[in-house]
């Protein structure tokens, strides 16, 4: 499967421990360059605000956070890959990660979205 890693261009130290991580599984990833919220204009915050009436008012860095999302999910809409996993830099993968993003022969037919991580809840 197709990875991305999410990553600030100032976070060179977990870049380089994701490359340790996905090595060290013989795991392959592509480098999204994040959205800084640092960099994230006053407009551009109150853009990403608008229209979400029912729910808290967004962060700065969750905007960006958002928005670095959104720049996976509009690469995965353009790959010609089935399935694209999206990780942020501080992921934790388990030793048999490998295993999972080796092939998606597991993953359900009808599934749009899977989400990988230890949780209790559903999405």
């Amino acid at each position: 499967m197709k990875c991305l890693v999410i990553n600030l261009d100032r976070s060179l130290d977990r870049l380089a421990h994701m490359r340790k991580v996905f090595d060290e599984q013989g795991l392959a990833f592509e480098r999204v360059s994040a959205v800084d919220a640092q960099a994230l204009t006053e407009d551009e915050i109150a853009r990403w605000r608008q229209g979400t009436p029912n729910f808290y008012e967004l962060g700065r860095g969750e905007v960006a956070c958002f928005l670095s999302h959104r720049k996976c999910w509009e690469i995965a809409a353009a790959s010609i890959e089935p399935y694209t996993v999206i990780c942020e830099d501080d992921i934790f993968l388990g030793r048999n990660a490998a295993a999972v993003l080796a092939s998606d022969e597991w993953v359900p037919a009808q599934a749009g979205i899977i989400k990988l991580e230890a949780s209790t809840h559903k999405v």
